[in-house]
């Protein structure tokens, strides 16, 4: 049997806790508010409440159907891609790392948002991609950033959506990117390693 993906794993968390939900509020297609107050970010409880799980639980609850079947989409598009060029390891820190941003800045709209979702963490991903691709071609860095600000242009322009997660997210992937990559390649660099070599040999020494 297959080994699942970390992209694989994370879509069929998100699948369980939308049935999980679902269930909760007796309807399959929208998720009660009732619910959502619990386990997404409702703004209200996480600064008079204290109620910081909710900063990462709500990357995982999405708040409809169609909200989970268009990140789905974009999770399996944009997280193999990703998968190719960084570490599980370094997969699951730029997705949460961005979801996690995303979320806290969105307290700034204030006590009575409620939001939730893996857009953040999915543009997250999405903009460490694109900087892995564009490290291949130097030249073509402003080419992908730009594909890259006019599909969040273009995914901000639909009713409902949470800009400032989608920005925030799709930043911090970009930094986190930029310098797990760079970080990767100075620890594959021949002489670094031949360094951490004479280290060892001169600590059993």
């Amino acid at each position: 049997m297959r080994k699942l993906k970390i992209t694989e794993i994370i879509l069929i968390i998100n699948i369980v806790v939308y049935i999980i939900l679902a269930v909760l509020s007796l309807n399959p297609i929208v998720i009660s508010n009732n619910i959502l107050i619990w386990v997404a970010e409702y703004n209200y409880l996480v600064l008079f409440y204290f109620f910081y799980y909710q900063i990462v639980s709500a990357i995982f609850v999405h708040l409809n159907l169609a909200h989970l079947l268009s990140n789905s989409l974009f999770l399996l598009i944009f997280g193999y891609r990703c998968e190719d060029f960084y570490s599980t390891f370094k997969y699951l820190n730029i997705y949460l790392i961005s979801g996690i941003v995303g979320n806290l800045l969105s307290l700034l709209f204030g006590p009575n948002f409620l939001s939730g979702g893996s857009s953040g963490a999915i543009f997250g991903i999405f903009s460490a991609t694109l900087y892995a691709l564009s490290s291949k071609e130097k030249e073509s860095f402003k080419a992908y950033l730009l594909i890259g600000i006019l599909f969040l242009i273009f995914s901000g322009a639909q009713y409902g959506v949470n800009p400032i997660s989608h920005w925030s997210g799709f930043i911090t992937g970009l930094l986190l990117g930029k310098y797990l990559l760079q970080n990767s390649a100075h620890e594959n660099n021949p002489k670094n390693s031949q360094k951490k070599h004479k280290k060892k040999i001169l600590l059993k020494s």
